[in-house]
């Protein structure tokens, strides 16, 4: 095993009796894999798609594209005319648990939503009568408010308020 910090050798030591696992888990951390990008389509999907996919995972949602690595996503046409959201798929791998609501939900608030990925994740999912999202650092409000107009996420507002004074006024 190369040199590490005894701090990674003790959380690994504390994870895994097997040192073959543990020297498995400091390879991991220490040589992240790269994650593929990932488009949300918030519009209908379009007849051929533009970037090369891979093969879905069995919990992907059927809205949601796993693209190759190599794609740029973001720079594409039909990301600034709104028909999708771009993020890592480490962020729809979070959101999943969403897929799991089976009631019929009609408001979400999103208390820490900057910059709107799982916000439009959940407002699709969930075919919400409306989207309320809230960032309590200021400066993060543009590119939410920006992304929201631009997925055409019309039934949503965003806030710019202090946790702490919404958890009081909830009923």
């Amino acid at each position: 095993m190369e040199k590490q910090s005894n701090l990674l050798l003790k959380l690994s030591r504390s994870l895994f009796a097997d040192t073959a696992e543990q020297e498995k888990f400091i390879h991991a951390i220490t040589n992240p894999h790269a994650f593929n990008p990932a488009i949300l389509c918030v519009q209908p999907k379009p007849p051929k798609n533009p970037f090369d996919l891979e093969s879905p995972v069995f919990w992907q949602p059927h809205f949601v594209d796993r693209l190759a690595l190599e794609y740029q996503p973001g720079k594409h046409s039909l990301h600034q005319a709104g028909h999708y959201y771009c993020l890592d798929f480490f962020s729809i791998f979070a959101a999943s648990t969403l897929l799991t609501i089976s009631q019929s939900i009609k408001l979400i608030l999103d208390m820490c939503a900057p910059p709107g990925g799982k916000s439009i994740f959940a407002w699709k999912t969930l075919k919400l009568e409306f989207l309320l999202c809230n960032e309590a650092i200021a400066k993060r409000m543009g590119r939410l408010n920006s992304n929201l107009r631009r997925c055409q996420i019309n039934s949503s507002a965003a806030t710019n308020a202090d946790s702490k004074i919404l958890a009081e006024k909830m009923p």
